[in-house]
């Protein structure tokens, strides 16, 4: 029996029913590549269309005539732009990807996000302007009152109203706050400002008991890199004093070369007279 196997392998049939077997094989591969490639379109790509800026309404259209879907992933509120637009795209503008592809995008909120007012009241100036800052509030009109306490926050207001800590205010808002001069002291020592961004400006005025006033930018238009490079009044190499609570003009620029040196004798110890103020 062994023998006769042995023959059946050495056999013309053996061998012709191996090739049936193996052109066989062959070409179901070859049909199911070529499904394959019609199926995912290989080797043609699209150009992902340009999203950004387009309001949620016009987004089929866009979308059909492209040959591409969308998804909204997410609302970003952004007070400068307004509600229902097409802010960020993934993938970007131009990138190729396959007729079909699901674009995912984020769009502009209608409502900015409520959040819980933090507790400014019984802070330093300079603590609670940090804290504006970091939960994405606008500082508003600075307001000095005789206090013994000087740079303490007296007061803190939401778009003109009274917000005391744990009220749910919208993210945003603009915080007025009412803080301390002191009994005694009625000027202050002039700050440098130049090089400054607008944040470190305000914070800087603060620790002098004085506010920010008019901003202006050389651009026309604000931009977070821009940095102080003129302030109404000025400071100069001689002391200068002037009245706590005043304001301060300042002008920025990007283009850093307008930026004038500091004189080595109008650098202020910018350290808060209020360090070790209880932060509770």
């Amino acid at each position: 029996m062994f023998k006769s196997i042995l023959n059946f392998f050495k056999s013309r049939t053996f061998f012709k029913t191996i090739g049936i077997y193996l052109v066989s094989l062959g070409g179901i591969i070859w049909l199911l590549l070529s499904y394959l490639d019609v199926y995912t379109h290989h080797g043609e790509s699209i150009n992902v269309p340009d999203f950004k800026g387009v309001q949620v309404s016009k987004l089929h259209d866009i979308a059909s005539v492209n040959h591409v879907r969308y998804l909204i992933v997410d609302s970003i509120f952004d007070a400068k732009i307004a509600p229902g637009v097409v802010i960020k795209q993934d993938p970007e503008f131009n990138a190729q990807v396959k007729e079909g592809r699901e674009v995912y995008l984020y769009v502009s909120a209608s409502l900015p996000p409520e959040i819980v007012m933090p507790k400014l009241v019984d802070r330093s100036l300079r603590q609670a302007i940090t804290m504006i800052f970091s939960y994405g509030f606008r500082l508003g009109k600075v307001t000095f009152v005789e206090d013994e306490c000087r740079n303490c926050v007296l007061e803190q207001r939401v778009n003109g109203k009274i917000a005391n800590a744990g009220k749910i205010v919208s993210k945003g808002g603009t915080i007025d706050l009412t803080a301390g001069r002191g009994m005694r002291d009625i000027t202050a020592r002039m700050p440098c400002l130049y090089g400054l961004t607008k944040n470190e400006a305000v914070i800087k005025l603060a620790e002098s008991s004085l506010a920010v006033g008019n901003i202006s930018y050389d651009s026309g238009k604000e931009d977070v890199r821009a940095k102080v490079y003129m302030q109404t009044p000025a400071c100069g190499a001689k002391e200068q004093s002037v009245e706590i609570g005043s304001t301060i003009d300042i002008f920025l620029t990007v283009k850093h070369t307008k930026i004038p040196e500091v004189p080595v004798d109008t650098i202020i110890n910018t350290k808060s007279e209020d360090e070790g103020f209880d932060d509770n």
